[in-house]
């Protein structure tokens, strides 16, 4: 009925007494851990960046990791990628080589992120809706249900909004617990570059809860 204890004696009693004198992760985070975003086609919607189009700087060059495809797509619908373990280190976080097309907004007044319409995307995002149109067949057999108003749209559009607030980054598959504090807007898309985030709305609490996740006894 209880967890199974795989510690040494010694890191037991160690864990028992921090967790009778001292607040736990679930207590400073609201029982609040949130994973990456699941597009169900990383291929598609994760693109390497190459930088700004230099004929275009709305525009950002992409390419897509399977076929060696190039494009260039709004940078407004573009945020950054940061790929777990290969990026992220105590305290840091490599810049990042990906970019993900988020074909979502939050519209007047809502507090939820709500999938992009056609009309929209044609209008304001055109060289994204290319894109992704390119891709509609792959993207229509993806595992869920698609209709012709929603094809476009994340398999799973969790977290969506919690990624763009300042957030605790923490990689998946760690041998050494190691956590980067981000206050922009960078994305972990599961499961290609993954992990886990822990909200960080107080900035000095987040830096200190950084601090123990990053440090030789945790």
């Amino acid at each position: 009925d209880s967890e199974w204890g795989l510690e040494l004696p010694l890191e037991a009693d160690l864990l028992q007494r921090l967790g009778r004198d001292h607040a736990t992760l679930s207590d400073v985070c609201n029982d609040v851990i949130f994973q990456g975003v699941v597009t169900g086609a990383d291929y598609v919607f994760c693109l390497e960046d190459l930088g700004l189009d230099p004929t275009n700087r709305m525009l950002r060059r992409g390419r897509h990791r399977r076929s060696g495809v190039e494009t260039s797509i709004e940078d407004a619908i573009l945020y950054p990628v940061v790929a777990g373990r290969s990026d992220i280190q105590r305290f840091t976080c490599n810049e990042s080589t990906r970019v993900l097309l988020l074909p979502y907004e939050k519209l007047d007044g809502a507090r939820r992120f709500s999938l992009m319409s056609r009309q929209r995307l044609r209008k304001d995002f055109p060289m994204a809706w290319k894109w992704l149109s390119r891709y509609r067949d792959e993207l229509e057999v993806r595992t869920g249900t698609w209709t012709d108003d929603d094809w476009w749209g994340f398999s799973r559009r969790q977290n969506l909004e919690i990624f763009q607030e300042p957030k605790i980054l923490v990689p998946y598959m760690l041998d050494q617990a190691c956590a980067w504090l981000d206050g922009g807007q960078h994305y972990f898309v599961n499961v290609t570059t993954g992990g886990y985030g822990i909200p960080a709305p107080d900035w000095d609490e987040a830096r200190y809860v950084s601090a123990l996740l990053n440090s030789r006894l945790l």
